[in-house]
């Protein structure tokens, strides 16, 4: 299946700067939390979020380097005016937090205790990926459900330039695995503004992904709102499914706003196109 060019608002509408950018929090499993105490073997305080690598050794000696979070804005740092001087290699902290689904080590902090006191978030983070919550509504008419899956890459197809495709075996949280191809548009917009190649999709790369589903007798096919892929930061192409999956049933959409990764998608300005559903080349 080819998508037609897609028609964007003004050009400077479009860019979204990456420092502006916000990582998701669904990435991250919160019904399970994971303790360690270690030492900060780095500390970032900057944009677009902070994160504390922290080295923690078990009982059995084995060591791990965790990467800890605190979800796209950063509150506990900001709440706190925590800056570059804050830790220091060697600090000693302890943890409490929630794994990531896609990157191991990756941790979302809940509770940190420090040499300059205790912290634990205020709030339990938002775990929802939903299209009120996260998203621009999807197109009027459109009736293609949405659907979440987690899963390993298991290849990619980016012959057709203009249909670059992600291979994925997957499931819905409940029920089997299943092979999904992920429609990510026209190649070079997937790298220039999501930073996704092909090699990306080495398989067994661990993948999550949101978005609407076109079940088909021989396939399965995803638009991604939302994608995480190996140790890449996790990419919110809402507006860029909107449009592929109007194309893909017959809607009209036209995009007016900017995006990039973390944001909801925005791309290079070019003429209007339509697909009706299932036709094209596959």
């Amino acid at each position: 299946m080819k998508y037609q060019s897609i028609v964007f608002g003004p050009i400077l509408a479009v860019w979204m700067p990456i420092a502006d950018a916000h990582h998701s929090t669904t990435i991250f499993d919160q019904a399970q939390t994971v303790s360690f105490t270690g030492t900060v073997v780095e500390w970032y305080s900057g944009r677009p979020h902070a994160y504390l690598r922290v080295l923690a050794t078990d009982e059995s000696g084995a060591e791990t380097t965790y990467t800890l979070e605190w979800g796209g804005v950063s509150a506990m740092v900001r709440e706190n005016d925590w800056d570059d001087s804050t830790f220091t290699v060697g600090d000693t902290v302890s943890v409490t937090g929630f794994p990531s689904r896609v990157r191991d080590g990756d941790i979302l902090v809940e509770t940190m205790d420090t040499n300059f006191g205790a912290f634990a978030i205020d709030e339990p983070y938002s775990s929802e990926v939903t299209a009120e919550s996260r998203f621009a509504p999807p197109p009027a008419g459109m009736d293609l459900p949405i659907i979440r899956i987690t899963g390993v890459a298991t290849g990619a197809d980016w012959q057709d330039s203009d249909n670059a495709i992600g291979h994925v075996r997957g499931a819905v949280e409940g029920e089997a695995e299943r092979d999904y191809q992920i429609h990510l548009g026209d190649s070079t917009f997937a790298y220039e503004n999501f930073y996704l190649k092909e090699a990306d999709f080495a398989p067994g790369t661990p993948v999550i992904a949101e978005g609407f589903l076109a079940d088909e007798d021989t396939r399965l096919i995803l638009f991604p709102r939302y994608m995480g892929i190996g140790d890449q930061p996790p990419s919110r192409l809402g507006q860029i499914a909107n449009i592929m999956a109007s194309q893909y049933v017959g809607l009209e959409f036209r995009f007016e706003g900017g995006g990039g990764r973390g944001g909801n998608a925005g791309g290079r300005p070019g003429g209007a196109g339509g697909m009706a559903r299932g036709g094209g080349a596959q």
